[in-house]
């Protein structure tokens, strides 16, 4: 699993860890602890594309949604 620092919590890990799921999540700073855990920053650069292009799709599906409806389009 392949989350942001916002999923860095204690119970979280731990579930993962309970259910086999190897997690890659950014270390929250605010938490104040330095992780032992592995992190792998490639990764969580691909997840970042994947995100923005979702966003991306998001923004537009206003425009989708009033071309659907037209049979002509």
């Amino acid at each position: 699993m392949n989350a942001d620092a916002g999923f860095d919590t204690t119970g979280f890990r731990l579930y993962c860890s309970e259910n086999d799921i190897n997690d890659n999540i950014d270390l929250n700073e605010r938490n104040g602890k330095q992780g032992d855990h592995f992190f792998d920053t490639l990764l969580y650069k691909c997840r970042f594309v994947v995100e923005r292009t979702n966003a991306w799709f998001d923004a537009f599906k206003a425009l989708l949604v009033r071309v659907e409806k037209n049979e002509i389009h």
